[in-house]
């Protein structure tokens, strides 16, 4: 992350340090406080939804899987199809079909 001195950890490595202490307040802090790079967006999308944060995953996510994931936890059930539409028949879009 851009601003970080040597040796200062980063966003990213703040929020996933709170994670592994199991010290959700700590990672949603960090979470809402992140400005992912692009090489970060997709692991910050997936912590968010692993947080309980879809909205804030679908401002990030560009995967359809994510996105998808998202949007069911929101009730979306239109939206999460429409995000799978053209991905392969495999396990993981299948699971989010059902």
């Amino acid at each position: 992350m851009l601003g970080c001195m040597p040796g200062e950890p980063d966003s990213l490595q703040l929020l996933q340090a709170a994670l592994t202490a199991g010290d959700d307040p700590a990672a949603l802090a960090a979470l809402r406080a992140i400005t992912p790079t692009p090489d970060e967006v997709a692991e910050v999308a997936a912590l968010a939804l692993q947080l309980g944060q879809p909205r804030l995953a679908l401002g990030w996510a560009k995967d359809p899987l994510t996105r998808a994931a998202a949007h069911l936890r929101l009730g979306q059930p239109g939206e999460a199809l429409a995000a799978l539409e053209g991905q392969p028949e495999t396990a993981r879009p299948a699971l989010l079909r059902a």
